[in-house]
């Protein structure tokens, strides 16, 4: 691991620690230089797998942290802008893509985990971003530390920023994106973003996703595809959602793209500033190829996804533009097939080869039949009784052959 390897420590929980003394110390600039010189991708998330491997919380936080093809397709859907969020940043994979090819980046991020911060914000200074960084919950908007990145001829700077706290309010942004834990549980609290859509679910990705409305024009919001149908609170939260004419997108994606997780993720897409009340689905779940354990999208699949989406194409078996009444009738559940059928016609039947299988399995019966009586007639019994019986089966052959 390539942060074991520079702070010359085996172990990894010291890791999280090591790295923040660094960056807020004499040694960013050393440290930075040398992550800067083993990442081949300027805008990859170099530290994911470090991470994910040795410090994520799959079990406590439902931390999955986004594979490339997901970052992928989210970079090409997210419209352009200079103001972008992340809200649930992880180490800041969806944050570097999204800052690829875009000059005057302002980032703004919030991460929950205080050991996923150093790497997150390692990731960020590398590429030399300004904004701000916040450890909280954003589902309450409480605050545990803030920082503030600024640019500098190299990498950037980092300063604590906390006594920032207290009046700090999220910049309005452009563009919010988003990989929540998957329906964690939680007990709801007030916040405004939730004001106008009643008690909050007390699983949280809807939350989440109001969260993002709250600051963003737009959010893209990576989810599991129970959010797509779940009743209850969850339901009416959906419901007013679209009604509201928010939603813009629904996209489902293959399973088992994830490290820690083989299950199915869809992105939805909301949009404040809409033209019409059409909401596009689209079914990329069949787009995928075998790579190991898990599965990946290829380039062209990819392309092809993002082309979908942002020409709002119609594909039969892939994509469909539906109505706000389409939607209504259907209650409001957002589940893919009900929209986009992928099922294949069956092949038309040939009846004359049918008919010649048929004819070819009826000699062979016949002659089943022959060999069958033939051995039957070469059969003698041992005794009276078992020659009465054996002539009893003779006779029942003789009656089967004559139907």
């Amino acid at each position: 691991m390539i942060l074991n390897d520079y702070f010359n420590e085996k172990e990894g929980y010291k890791i999280p620690q090591l790295l923040t003394d660094a960056l807020l110390g004499d040694g960013r600039e050393a440290l930075l230089k040398y992550l800067d010189e083993h990442t081949p991708d300027k805008f990859a998330d170099s530290l994911r797998d470090d991470y994910q491997n040795e410090h994520g919380d799959r079990d406590k936080l439902k931390q999955d942290f986004t594979p490339d093809g997901i970052v992928r397709v989210v970079r090409g859907i997210v419209g352009d802008g200079h103001r972008y969020a992340d809200i649930c940043a992880g180490t800041g994979a969806l944050t570097l893509a999204n800052m690829r090819d875009r000059a005057d980046y302002t980032v703004y991020a919030e991460e929950f985990s205080e050991r996923t911060v150093p790497f997150l914000l390692a990731n960020l200074a590398l590429r030399n971003a300004e904004g701000y960084v916040v450890n909280g919950d954003s589902l309450t908007g409480e605050i545990k530390a803030l920082y503030k990145l600024e640019k500098s001829e190299t990498y950037s700077r980092i300063n604590i920023a906390n006594d920032e706290i207290k009046d700090f309010q999220p910049p309005a942004v452009d563009h919010v994106i988003m990989n929540p834990p998957y329906s964690v549980k939680w007990k709801p609290r007030y916040h405004r973003a939730y004001d106008g859509y009643g008690p909050m679910p007390t699983t949280a990705d809807y939350a989440f996703m109001l969260r993002g409305l709250d600051i963003g024009d737009t959010v893209t919001a990576i989810i599991p595809h129970g959010v797509l149908f779940r009743g209850a609170k969850e339901g009416k939260v959906r419901k007013l959602l679209i009604e509201r004419n928010l939603l813009d997108a629904v996209i489902g994606l293959p399973e088992n793209m994830f490290l820690n997780t083989g299950i199915p993720v869809a992105i939805l897409v909301f949009n404040r500033k809409k033209t019409d009340d059409t909401v596009l689905f689209v079914d990329a779940s069949r787009d995928f190829e075998k790579q190991g354990k898990i599965n990946i999208m290829t380039d062209e699949q990819i392309n092809k996804l993002i082309k979908t989406v942002i020409m709002r194409q119609v594909v039969d078996k892939y994509s469909h533009l539906a109505t706000f009444e389409e939607i209504e009738n259907n209650d409001f559940n957002l589940n893919i097939p009900r929209y986009v059928d992928t099922t294949e016609p069956p092949p038309p039947v040939d009846v004359v080869q049918d008919m010649l299988d048929l004819v070819a399995i009826n000699k062979e019966i016949k002659a089943a039949e022959l060999e069958l009586g033939a051995f039957l007639d070469d059969l003698v019994g041992t005794t009276p009784q078992s020659q009465e019986e054996l002539e009893k089966i003779k006779e029942l052959h003789r009656e089967l052959r004559s139907l």
